[in-house]
């Protein structure tokens, strides 16, 4: 996905492939690609591709799948940290005391105070 789009966005497969650090072979990929969806993604010049109406069509929707990735990789960074976070919080020993098991407690010491 990301090489399709480098290639669409800067019109040239060597280019896409130096940006990824890919080998320029990237242009057999979307051949394969082409040929897998029997359709023609890009018009080749001698030193450019630029899309074909197929081509628009696959990168709009390789567009809004990468931005749902990148908001969805957000969402488990974050997940992540906080997690991380509350494990280190467990493992140096201040844990949290469920409500219930304190709610017993509290109870028992107010039933022994009276």
């Amino acid at each position: 996905m990301r090489s399709f789009e480098s290639a669409a966005r800067l019109q040239n497969c060597a280019r896409a492939a130096a940006e990824l650090h890919l080998t320029p072979a990237i242009s057999h990929q979307f051949r394969a690609l082409e040929s897998w969806l029997d359709c023609v993604l890009f018009a080749r010049g001698a030193r450019r591709v630029v899309l074909t109406d197929a081509g628009r069509r696959l990168l709009e929707a390789i567009t809004r799948a990468m931005r749902r990735g990148g908001a969805a990789a957000i969402h488990l960074a974050v997940r992540r940290a906080n997690h991380k976070a509350r494990r280190l919080y467990q493992t140096a020993g201040f844990a949290p005391i469920p409500r219930l098991v304190l709610s017993k407690r509290l109870g028992r010491s107010a039933r022994g105070a009276a």
